[in-house]
């Protein structure tokens, strides 16, 4: 169960940064300073960045083996 509820916790943590990546997507989309869009596809990258940590996080301790059926 300890397994089941960090996989989870992990899958809450990547669908909140799919959620900003939408919003921050759609900010840019959207008429903005292009001044402004440098700094957007930072935090874009960013975000991707937190979202590769998670799956590795996931790879390394095997979690998907770790759940019981």
């Amino acid at each position: 169960m300890k397994h089941y509820r960090s996989l989870k916790n992990l899958f809450v943590r990547q669908s909140t940064l799919n959620d900003i990546s939408g919003i921050l997507s759609w900010d840019m989309a959207t008429f903005m300073p292009l001044e402004s869009r440098s700094q957007r596809v930072n935090q874009m990258r960013t975000l991707n960045e937190y979202k590769q940590q998670i799956f590795k996080e996931i790879k390394k301790h095997e979690l998907f083996k770790k759940i019981d059926k």
